[in-house]
């Protein structure tokens, strides 16, 4: 959704030259895709986008206004997501970490306790990282019933990190 970055109409057209020939429909046809596999990833609606969403436009001014729409659109959700789940959800950092640490796995898990590809490259920084996590979640800071596990988890993942 790379389209979805563009901060202007000239912007747009530069993006669009990676299409080629019949750039204007292909990048349309490109959003419609992009907006059908969000719909999808809910798995609660059959419906197509452009049942929903309408991306028909004569000209790049039309088009690139809508891509505005969208991510005003998109900017709403997601801080209203934030503002509903957001700081609000757990009742402190190190529940979160807790929870995301035991909960969740792969890239989803290591988004949210910041594990990134720099860290995997970089044993001082994967120590660091451990020790900043474990400063939140270690059983003598947190009250959180599953520290203890969280513990033994972050240093498995520690240990496949410097591996």
């Amino acid at each position: 959704m790379e389209w979805l970055n563009v901060e202007s109409k000239e912007e747009l057209i530069k993006y669009s030259q990676k299409y080629g020939k019949y750039k204007f429909n292909k990048l349309k046809d490109d959003i419609r895709r992009d907006i059908d596999n969000i719909i999808k990833d809910t798995n609660r609606y059959s419906i197509s986008s452009k049942n929903v969403i309408n991306m028909a436009a004569k000209d790049w001014n039309v088009l690139f206004e809508k891509i505005c729409i969208l991510k005003e659109i998109f900017y709403k959700a997601e801080n209203d997501a934030n503002s509903l789940y957001g700081n609000n959800y757990f009742k402190s950092k190190s529940d979160e970490l807790i929870f995301y640490i035991l909960e969740l796995s792969g890239k989803a898990r290591n988004k949210k306790i910041g594990l990134n590809e720099e860290i995997f490259a970089d044993k001082n920084l994967a120590k660091k990282w451990r020790n900043q996590i474990l400063q939140k979640i270690h059983p003598d800071i947190s009250k959180n019933p599953k520290a203890d596990e969280a513990v033994i988890k972050l240093e498995q993942l520690y240990e496949l990190v410097i591996k």
